[in-house]
């Protein structure tokens, strides 16, 4: 609202300069997407926030906004402000602001130093002083160099709602899932994994219901978040909690703590981690089911520009109902893919990167397993090639 006040005042602002300089419109950001763009992105963390931010922002200035004139509180001298100055100042804001002297207080608008680009290997870096802060190069910069900043160690989901774009193999980003014993369980049947003659049934013993809340995985105050991708592919609270629910015996848990249990490359046994790791690879293959179309397919509308054929029937179902529904209509086969189509297409494809790429490490891994030799359990627990990654119940959701 500051923003909006200072703009309001023109010339007479101490800040006018500034305010001048900002952009008029801000493109990029997924909060002004229309809603074929909104839908494309297909990933409900970012899409479910871009529309509760929508819908703060109306009813902000249903509720607020509308019934400052002619107040003592109005900050606006009388003038109406609606949704859209607002929008603009809170894109304005979202995009440029810096909590230099930390998360816990208060962020501010920085001008000129906002007009650097982000980096994760920066020339420059900003710093406070005494009287404030200042732009501070980490090296030499040569001339006509552009100045880089690092905004954090931020995955896409945050660069693309706050900053309208995104990072290509970003290596803070993550696919977020949300934890249940279900997952787990539909992870295992599309995997095939077998309990001797029989599918796994994932039943949660009294022992193994007090690990998961050991690992903030169950009762009263649980963190649900977990994650595919980064360095270890999979979240060490998921690797672990997938370990222990596959454990045939508290004893085959025993002596090891939390932070060992979900490191990778440091299996329980042999059977155990083969069918750990298969139920992951049928999770993250559950999560690119949910996507209307492939990787390849979304590359390949990239490089033509034009949007790729949405799917058949049975992919439709698999998807997330009305938002699967709205971004086959919305951005349907020969289409022409506008800025706003193809900054969704961009995110949704890293995405599916992390998670194809936690499923070839996992193929890896299980090939390294198979090569081993028999050890403790026996053969692998699934049914398909001894040492191959599980295959999807279908080939919806898979490129390279």
């Amino acid at each position: 609202m500051q923003v909006v006040a200072h703009r309001l005042q023109g010339a007479d602002s101490k800040f006018s300069t500034y305010v001048s300089n900002l952009p008029v419109g801000v493109s990029g950001i997924p909060m002004f997407f229309p809603g074929d763009a909104i839908a494309a992105i297909e990933y409900p963390p970012v899409s479910e926030q871009v529309k509760k931010r929508c819908k703060w922002l109306y009813e902000f200035s249903q509720n607020n906004l509308a019934k400052l004139p002619e107040t003592p509180e109005d900050p606006f001298s009388g003038v109406k402000v609606d949704i859209n100055a607002l929008g603009w100042a809170l894109a304005c804001v979202t995009s440029r602001a810096f909590r230099v002297r930390g998360p816990s207080h208060p962020a501010a608008c920085l001008p000129l130093i906002d007009m650097a680009n982000h980096s994760f290997t920066p020339n420059a870096e900003v710093l406070p002083t005494p009287n404030g802060v200042g732009l501070f190069a980490k090296r030499k910069v040569a001339a006509d160099e552009p100045l880089l900043l690092s905004y954090g160690p931020l995955s896409n989901d945050f660069l693309f709602m706050d900053y309208g774009f995104i990072v290509p193999d970003n290596p803070h980003d993550r696919v977020q899932l949300r934890f249940d014993v279900g997952l787990l369980q539909t992870g295992a049947l599309i995997a095939n994994v077998r309990d001797g003659d029989k599918d796994v049934d994932i039943r949660v013993a009294g022992w193994q219901r007090k690990i998961l809340a050991d690992l903030q995985l169950d009762g009263p105050g649980a963190n649900l978040e977990v994650t595919l991708g980064g360095e270890q592919h999979v979240d060490p609270r998921l690797l672990a909690a997938a370990r222990v629910l596959l454990a045939k015996s508290e004893a085959e848990i025993q002596g090891r703590t939390l932070e060992r249990l979900g490191r990778w490359g440091q299996p329980l046994s042999r059977a155990n981690e083969t069918k750990a790791l298969r139920t992951l690879s049928g999770v993250a293959a559950v999560a690119l089911s949910r996507f209307t179309t492939t990787l390849d397919q979304d590359e390949e509308a990239l490089r033509t520009g034009v949007m790729p054929a949405p799917p058949a029937p049975a992919a439709a179902a698999a998807g997330s109902g009305q938002q699967v529904q709205q971004a086959a209509a919305g951005s349907g086969p020969g289409r022409p893919m506008t800025e706003e189509l193809r900054s969704s297409v961009r995110f949704r494809v890293e995405k599916k990167k992390l998670l194809s790429r936690a499923i070839q490490a996992m193929g890896v891994q299980l090939k390294q397993l198979a090569a081993a030799g028999p050890g403790e359990g026996g053969a692998a627990a699934g049914s398909g090639v001894k040492g191959q990654p599980p295959k999807a119940s279908t080939s919806k959701g898979f490129g390279k």
